[in-house]
């Protein structure tokens, strides 16, 4: 109904995303971006499949304004901060700020509230792993989210 609402594109990028159509995937998350540029899954998304697809650059780039979008939300207290603070963490991870996305991801993990969002971050992580460049530092923060798990 709203063909300009930033979380619904944002949404229909993951489900692109899900079904491995990358393409349509960055497409959906930019659009949503360019809607609302403070939405920091959008920006997460597209810095990660840039990054997955070997566009470094771009993933850098987007990984900058993750950065700058997550610390805001954070700073405004938005609900379910949680995914901010993983937003916030990878984006530090990519751009070689490792000390400081560990004590990000610290704090995601002390506030996420179960399995299925442990889960939801390490499907990012997992896919981050089959990219053609190398993240310093992204097997640790791997086994620091699944040793975090209750099974």
């Amino acid at each position: 109904m709203n063909p300009d609402d930033a979380d619904t594109l944002a949404i229909i990028g993951g489900l692109y995303r899900r079904k491995k159509e990358y393409t349509q995937a960055l497409d959906f998350y930019e659009r949503a971006w360019r809607v609302n540029p403070g939405l920091s899954y959008a920006l997460g998304n597209l810095a990660s499949l840039s990054w997955f697809l070997g566009n470094a650059s771009d993933a850098l780039m987007y990984f900058g304004f993750t950065e700058v979008a997550a610390a805001g939300r954070i700073k405004k207290g938005q609900s379910e901060g949680f995914w901010d603070y993983y937003d916030l963490a990878l984006a530090r991870l990519a751009t070689g700020k490792i000390a400081e996305a560990k004590e990000a991801y610290m704090k995601a993990i002390q506030e996420t509230p179960g399995n299925v969002q442990f889960d939801s971050a390490l499907n990012n992580l997992y896919l981050l792993r089959g990219a053609p460049q190398v993240m310093p530092g992204l097997d640790d923060v791997v086994k620091m989210i699944e040793d975090a798990k209750v099974d």
